[in-house]
């Protein structure tokens, strides 16, 4: 094989591996492909601690004491939009609202009743995030995005179970209207249950958590 034809060879290949660098990456040659971001909600405030705010909103869930529906929350922007849609009230799944259950907890009353906010973040200085529960601080060499509570669902006869969640240690709320329906979705702090868990878990006090990037 001569020369010529060894470079033809070479251009042949390197073209297909610039096709095949174009399909895996979307066209984004200029990429960092050891880190691409991540995205993750900030529960319990309307903009994110750090990285940018790709929209502030509120939390949507299921009814306390409905059997059906999500078994998670979503944050739900403030303002929608629609694709096709059917007027009217069908017999399907509904969303509703969120309100803090704070009241037996005296650095935490001031939001009791609130709607809880919620943003969605984007952090493009790191690859990965983990949200740590009962912990405040995170493992050496990760980067804290925010710390606070873990909540859920409060443990009343009658309701749900929903998800556990990392709230923001300020937590921030919006004043319900007059007309703001009762039936929400309820978020409380949440503490250990006594004679479960080894180690020095302390059952009169509320668990923290903490969402971790890097």
């Amino acid at each position: 094989m001569s020369q010529a034809d060894d470079q033809e060879t070479v251009q042949m290949l390197s073209a297909k591996v610039d096709i095949l660098e174009k399909i895996i990456t979307g066209g984004r040659y200029h990429q960092d492909q050891t880190n691409h971001g991540i995205t993750y909600i900030v529960w319990g405030r309307k903009e994110c601690p750090k990285g940018e705010t790709l929209y502030s909103g509120v939390i949507g869930g299921n009814y306390v004491r409905h059997s059906a529906g999500g078994g998670n929350q979503v944050c739900l922007p403030d303002i929608p939009s629609y694709g096709q849609y059917t007027l009217g009230a069908q017999q399907v799944g509904r969303m509703y609202g969120a309100r803090y259950h704070t009241s037996s907890y005296s650095h935490l009353s001031y939001s009791h009743g609130k709607i809880v906010k919620c943003a969605a973040c984007y952090n493009d200085k790191s690859s990965t995030s983990i949200m740590v529960p009962a912990r405040v601080s995170c493992p050496n060499g990760w980067t804290q995005e925010y710390y606070g509570y873990l909540m859920t669902q409060p443990d009343i006869g009658g309701y749900y179970r929903q998800e556990f969640i990392c709230v923001h240690k300020d937590l921030e709320g919006q004043t319900p209207s007059p007309t703001y329906s009762k039936e929400t979705y309820l978020l409380s702090p949440i503490e250990v249950q006594a004679n479960q868990f080894p180690g020095p878990y302390d059952v009169t006090k509320e668990l923290g958590c903490t969402v971790c990037s890097k």
